[in-house]
């Protein structure tokens, strides 16, 4: 009973985090609770159970991230590419947020990482551009922001950072988006 109990519930925290904008915290974490009691029983194919852990793991990430505890969501994002590595959305996130937090090396790998699975995510090629540019890589940084405008050609923020791209990379100078 507490099998068939246990598994319910989790599922249906689990669907109920799926179908939300907003996901409760409380949701996540018994989903959590959930996938790792099917993994530790083997009642889900292994692959399947990972990909819908990573999704509860993402999904913590992005409560975790409202509340303005970024290393808490960092952490939740690194163990949602490591459960399903082919998963865009937490590469770009996880790339943004290590961006963000100075570390553009770990950034630019989890965003050369997303476009590599989702190669039409213009907005992922855009902010790959955008950290590139802030190291001084501007040939990689050039092909980044030309396929983000291939991708939305009528984007004006995307124009108009390939416009300063062009202009500065000449230069040698660093460009601070």
């Amino acid at each position: 009973a507490f099998v068939r109990y246990h598994t319910h519930e989790g599922r249906r925290s689990y669907y109920r985090m799926r179908g939300s904008e907003v996901v409760s915290e409380s949701d996540a974490i018994q989903a959590v609770n959930h996938f790792a009691f099917v993994e530790r029983w083997g009642l889900l194919p292994v692959e399947l159970n990972h990909r819908m852990l990573a999704e509860t793991h993402y999904a913590l990430a992005g409560a975790r991230f409202k509340q303005t505890r970024p290393r808490d969501a960092r952490e939740h994002l690194l163990e949602a590419v490591r459960l399903w590595p082919n998963y865009a959305a937490a590469e770009y996130d996880l790339g943004g947020l290590l961006i963000e937090a100075g570390d553009l090396a770990n950034g630019i790998h989890h965003l050369n990482r997303c476009v590599v699975i989702q190669p039409d995510f213009a907005d992922a090629h855009y902010n790959l551009a955008v950290a590139l540019a802030m190291m001084g890589r501007c040939p990689e940084a050039t092909q980044a922001i030309d396929r983000a405008t291939d991708l939305h050609p009528t984007d004006q923020q995307t124009i108009a950072f390939r416009g300063a791209l062009m202009a500065q990379c000449g230069s040698g100078l660093h460009l601070d988006p």
